[in-house]
């Protein structure tokens, strides 16, 4: 009987040592939630992307990136502002959703306004790493674009070159209808 409490007494311990509270083990903090000092728990941020450039055209701008090297990366947050910044707490990504390519193209942007950028990466815990360097673009209309050549009048001294319809004052029109 004596030798059968020692064998009860010590399978008790063994399951006891085997078991130990979710404080201590660093998982599970009994109500659903992760234990803050789970030593396994993603904190750390990704590093600043870098090689954001820039390149406007009418009314857009095209901004690429160099790919971040982090295995857990999820994906990239863009900021646009009007004046330079350098923090993007409290400002709201131009993108939805997180951009899972190293290039964007930002659109219906006012022509002569002059746009500041940021990127932010982000991995699959959520952690943001800090702003990347700062890009700013102005998107202007292209002359080539806007401005088709509709005649060309040329004087005896002077060449004109009409690149828009309602550009051309009404003694020009009525030379070209004369000229052709």
């Amino acid at each position: 009987m004596k030798i059968q409490a020692i064998m009860m007494a010590i399978a008790i311990l063994g399951l006891l040592a085997g078991c130990s509270s979710p404080s201590d083990s660093g998982g599970d903090d009994g109500n659903g939630g992760s234990d803050p000092s789970d030593p396994t728990e993603d904190t750390t941020p990704p590093g600043a992307p870098g090689g954001l450039e820039g390149s406007s055209g009418d009314r857009v701008v095209e901004l690429s990136w160099d790919a971040a090297g982090e295995e857990d990366l999820e994906g990239y947050n863009l900021y646009r502002a009007e004046s330079s910044f350098t923090d993007v707490s409290g400002l709201d990504p131009v993108n939805e959703a997180l951009l899972t390519q190293t290039s964007f193209t930002d659109e219906d942007l006012q022509n002569g306004t002059t746009y500041y950028y940021r990127l932010t990466a982000v991995d699959e815990a959520g952690n943001q790493s800090d702003p990347s360097d700062q890009v700013e673009v102005t998107p202007f209309a292209d002359p080539a674009v806007e401005g088709i050549v509709i005649a060309q009048i040329i004087d005896q001294n002077t060449q004109y070159v009409i690149r828009n319809k309602n550009s051309i004052s009404p003694e020009i029109k009525r030379g070209i209808f004369l000229l052709l």
